[in-house]
């Protein structure tokens, strides 16, 4: 059994627990909003624990200890215990709700980062011998028989031709040909949540059909979205609110209605200069053809024509830091 195919599988089982967690919230009295983190608390940090010991160590020969990815992974797995820990020691059920639900979002951000960036790192650094290994290595902790997954039969033709997207990115799909949300309807229990959530934020997932991914993200004013990147081109919407992104080319000022595009592998971070909601959309990489440049050095990060963003303040020498 291969060691990604593993923890795959353990989000998919996770996922499903968030569904049922983001819908119960809402309703569930302080005594169970808690007892809930603290199944939840078990469950991530068993989890979180594997990842790290397993694979996360094998890549660090590859990428080093001190590598931004996982040192972004590993960061993130501490900030989900602190959230978790906020909603166990929240005094009323609004404050559990936020962090839990914030908790929940950050959870669902950091099983996308892992499968666009890590996994894909992963699978291209360690050989299938050593990911075959640690996956008995993971069973053997689980205490489940060891398997030969269907991706590990196939992987070669399936590498040579979906690139870097994973066996369950693409067979894991919605069971409806067409959806419909109403954008209002799902951003405002969101903001709800990120007001009182600890960490500002709150995340709920819409689609993850094939290689396309549809988030619905609430920001708390003077929230932060830390530096990051993704293997795949994605476009932010902003529904509510303003919000400043920052790339190396500058920042750009982001309000109601604009849309910005961010080219694949383009590192960027934010930040809410008021309560805001977006809309994010990433496409996981298509094949790459013969002549085409490598992912992110495109450098592209557009805005639509009609509205351009409001500029940030001059540099010293008088020039615009987007110029």
């Amino acid at each position: 059994m291969d060691i990604i195919e593993a923890l795959l599988g353990e989000h998919g089982a996770l996922s499903a627990q968030f569904d049922y967690l983001e819908a119960a919230a809402p309703q569930l009295p302080l005594s169970a909003l808690k007892a809930q983190a603290d199944l939840l608390a078990a469950a991530l940090q068993s989890h979180a624990r594997l990842e790290d010991e397993l694979l996360f160590t094998a890549l660090e020969p590859a990428l080093g200890a001190g590598s931004p990815a996982l040192l972004g992974m590993r960061l993130m797995h501490e900030e989900i215990d602190r959230g978790l820990e906020a909603c166990r020691a929240a005094v009323d059920e609004t404050e559990a709700q936020g962090d839990l639900l914030g908790v929940l979002g950050l959870a669902r951000q950091h099983f996308l980062g892992e499968e666009q960036t890590l996994f894909p790192m992963a699978r291209e650094r360690i050989s299938r011998e050593t990911r075959e290994a640690l996956g008995a290595e993971w069973a053997a902790r689980r205490s489940v028989a060891p398997t030969v997954t269907r991706a590990a039969a196939v992987e070669d033709a399936e590498t040579s031709s979906d690139g870097n997207v994973s066996h369950y990115l693409r067979t894991h799909r919605l069971h409806a040909e067409t959806l419909r949300f109403a954008l209002g309807t799902e951003g405002r229990p969101l903001q709800a949540a990120a007001a009182a959530a600890a960490a500002g934020r709150a995340a709920k997932t819409l689609v993850k059909e094939g290689p396309l991914r549809v988030t619905v993200v609430a920001l708390r004013k003077g929230a932060v979205l830390a530096e990051h990147h993704i293997t795949g081109p994605a476009s932010i919407h902003i529904l509510s609110g303003r919000l400043t992104v920052s790339t190396r080319r500058g920042n750009l000022v982001l309000a109601a209605e604009d849309l910005m595009a961010v080219d694949a592998g383009v590192a960027h971070a934010a930040e809410a200069l008021e309560d805001c909601t977006l809309l994010i959309t990433v496409a996981m990489p298509s094949p790459r053809r013969d002549g085409d440049p490598p992912a992110g050095q495109g450098g592209r990060c557009d805005v639509p024509v009609g509205r351009q963003p409001v500029p940030a303040a001059p540099e010293p020498n008088g020039r615009s830091a987007t110029g």
